[in-house]
């Protein structure tokens, strides 16, 4: 049999270990003590740890936690709302006015994310700082449920504290990533863990269907918010089919209960279901996800997968910088400092790599989560975006999967450590353990506030200086175009929709023909309005403008304000200009179409 009922090696058991109640100190339901699971290999129970180690272990734990927080805080404070944030508080506008959308505006995948800003902006009000609120407490979410699934995978509790915290705290591609809103990824990553943690309760004998029905649930709205969510139905699929096989249930038990998951599953995708229906299932096409095959790095599936390993993998464990690809550490020399960081890359990949593989060496469960873990690279290849690794947002969903791997491997290959036969070794031995681990938290702690600082250019020392209102240039320009009664313009992308949300929908701005068009209904109303203006960013302001809003395009479509203002002039088109700040504002006297602008040279 595959299960540990039947004594055998397997999922349930793991290892060469007889099966027995849980030790780990998690509080199981009753459906959950009813079952004859195992985590672990001692039959005795936890024996308490030194106070001196236990010092340690709060201390670094409670230290993580507001790192965690304070590193988000610190991103809120100095990240200015880009539009590609902007466009999911657009959505959540919506949404609250009934209108609803099953995907991120202009894609065919990326969705409920919306649907919980919705619910953040109706409690807490809508602004930039509520928008970016939305994923900060989704990785909130994805701790805890990393620190759950943790306790049914290590012997000591502690470990799976300091597995959540680590979740928590680092790497700083997820710090980022977590405090500006993406559209869908804070969803997926919860829910992907989610899916694993319910997996974990099966298998350890829960014969609820709130479980089944949670897992399919939450494997179906993951799948609608993005089909990244693969990287964790692998372990979890497999987790269930050892549960399956344990013989705990009979085979008709279960195939009610596989009856419901997939029912849950079904409602959970019904969007995603819904809209594909009528796209002829677009999301399924690999022509419907950015590829950017201009790009010299998007050399097909190798390709990506040579990028991920020599990019995106450093970035995600903190020895790469997020927006440049340099090493963080390193001699002066550019070349000193690339060696030096390819050193460290190896020796941390080692490390990691030696954990991996004690992980699997338990068998069951734990060869389920390396699996996922070894999968990663090969399906995050299979994604056509994924040679782009600036900001890490593709590869922030391993840390989830490396830790639920590394930690119980660190655990196991300490346990294997030979030592004198002392009356209190097993006490020891987990002490060391414990301090250890805790150890490695603090260590990851200190690289994330490096990594914070070098991603952002800034030094340790100056982390604390600065913290403002990111956006308040824009919010400026916005004060000085409503006085002057701007209220429909054309602008570059970057700006129209940011301009847009941070106005309160009281500006109406959308891209010009021939740019990204999100919102093809804002894009008509402006079209149909009585006057237009056309909004670009002085050339003096170009530095502050790539702060601002991630661009250094000057206007609409590219064109430069003084080549439109040389336009209207040729066609005899009066106009007045309205300096905003960072924002300069064209205003015609009739409606100027982007074909007409076109019509004149460049350089006429």
């Amino acid at each position: 049999m595959v299960g540990g009922v039947a004594g055998g090696p397997g999922l349930a058991a793991g290892g060469d270990a007889p099966a027995r109640p849980l030790t780990d100190g998690t509080h199981l339901d009753a459906d959950d003590e009813a079952a004859d699971t195992e985590i672990g290999t001692d039959s005795e129970a936890s024996p308490g740890l030194p106070h001196a180690v236990q010092v340690v272990f709060v201390a670094t734990v409670t230290v993580g936690v507001l790192a965690g927080a304070v590193g988000r805080a610190w991103y809120f404070f100095h990240t200015p709302t880009s539009s590609d944030s902007a466009i999911v508080g657009l959505m959540a506008d919506a949404i609250l006015h009934g209108h609803f959308n099953a995907f991120y505006w202009g894609q065919q995948y990326g969705g409920v994310e919306p649907y919980a800003v919705a619910a953040v902006f109706a409690i807490f009000g809508h602004s930039a700082a509520t928008l970016s609120l939305t994923p900060a407490l989704l990785s909130v979410g994805t701790a805890l449920v990393t620190w759950r699934a943790a306790l049914r995978l290590v012997r000591i509790p502690q470990l799976a504290v300091i597995a959540g915290v680590l979740v928590w705290v680092a790497p700083d591609a997820f710090l980022a990533n977590s405090a500006r809103e993406g559209g869908f990824r804070g969803v997926t990553m919860f829910c992907g863990m989610v899916c694993i943690l319910c997996a974990l309760r099966l298998l350890d004998g829960s014969r609820r269907f709130v479980d089944v029905i949670v897992l399919g649930l939450m494997a179906g709205l993951g799948w609608w918010s993005s089909p990244e969510v693969a990287y964790f139905l692998v372990p979890a699929g497999l987790v269930v089919l050892g549960a399956v096989f344990d013989g705990t249930l009979a085979l008709r038990q279960w195939l009610t209960r596989l009856s419901a998951l997939v029912a849950a599953l079904v409602v959970g995708a019904l969007p995603w279901l819904w809209a594909n229906v009528q796209s002829g299932f677009s999301s399924l096409k690999l022509s419907s996800f950015p590829a950017g095959a201009s790009s010299s790095l998007n050399a097909g599936y190798w390709g990506r997968f040579t990028v991920f390993v020599h990019t995106s993998l450093p970035i995600e464990l903190n020895l790469r910088r997020l927006q440049t690809g340099v090493f963080l550490f390193g001699g002066a020399g550019s070349g000193t400092r690339h060696a030096q960081g390819v050193a460290a890359t190896i020796v941390v990949c080692v490390v990691l790599a030696v954990a991996v593989v004690f992980c699997a060496l338990r068998g069951g469960r734990w060869l389920a989560v390396v699996l996922g873990v070894v999968a990663f690279p090969f399906l995050i290849a299979a994604q056509p975006g994924t040679w782009f690794w600036t900001n890490g947002q593709y590869v922030v969903f391993l840390g989830p999967l490396l830790v639920l791997a590394v930690v119980p491997g660190l655990e196991e290959a300490f346990s294997r450590i030979p030592r004198q036969p002392r009356r209190h070794h097993r006490r020891d031995n987990q002490a060391w353990t414990v301090a250890t681990l805790s150890g490695g938290l603090a260590a990851a702690m200190v690289l994330s506030l490096f990594a914070l600082a070098g991603d952002n250019q800034t030094s340790v020392g100056q982390l604390a200086s600065g913290w403002a209102n990111p956006n308040v240039s824009t919010d400026r320009a916005i004060s000085v175009l409503r006085a002057q009664g701007i209220h429909d313009a054309f602008a570059d992308y970057w700006v129209a929709y940011k301009l847009d949300l941070l106005s309160d929908q009281m500006l109406s701005i959308t891209p010009a023909k021939g740019d990204v068009d999100r919102e093809p209904a804002l894009a008509r109303a402006v079209a149909r309005s009585r006057q237009q203006a056309w909004l670009f960013v002085p050339p003096s302001q170009t530095t502050a403008e790539a702060t601002q809003f991630f661009t250094t395009i000057p206007g609409p479509d590219d064109i430069t304000e003084s080549r439109f203002l040389a336009t209207l002039r040729i066609l005899h088109v009066r106009y007045r200009v309205v300096p905003a700040g960072i924002i300069t504002a064209v205003v015609p006297a009739r409606h100027i179409t982007i074909d007409e602008v076109a019509a004149v040279p460049a350089n006429a």
